[in-house]
């Protein structure tokens, strides 16, 4: 299976008057510190293959405005197993800042296991 989704993690652009100022790729120009700790929390979940707290904390999620609601990876997480979904994320970019948003490339490999933990097929 192969599943593309393509968005960003937070997503609030800086003011045009201030955007000048922040449009270097360094995480501290993320439009907030709120934004930054959000998004760096669910790279780590991602990473471990928790993708049961990105889904499960996704109304605090909500409050930093992550791109059209996070649709992107909602989609493909129900696609792949919703909570059950276990695939570990592989980075292939640095989080980076896009005058405000939050940006990275993450690949999930099929784990040898499967995509779920088989938890709610007993």
């Amino acid at each position: 299976m192969l599943v593309i989704a393509s968005g960003a993690l937070s997503h609030t652009f800086w003011p045009l008057r201030e955007l000048r100022d922040h449009e270097a790729s360094d995480p501290s120009n993320i439009f907030s510190p709120e934004a930054l700790a959000a998004d760096l929390l669910r790279l780590e979940w991602l990473k471990a293959g928790d993708h049961a707290s990105v889904l499960d904390t996704m109304p605090e999620f909500l409050q930093v405005k992550p791109e059209a609601r996070f649709a992107h990876y909602l989609m493909m997480a129900g696609a792949m197993g919703e909570s059950e979904l276990t695939a570990p994320g592989v980075l292939y970019s640095e989080y980076e800042n896009s005058i405000g948003t939050g940006q990275v490339h993450v690949w999930f490999d099929r784990p040898a296991s499967g995509w779920t933990s088989g938890k709610g097929s007993q």
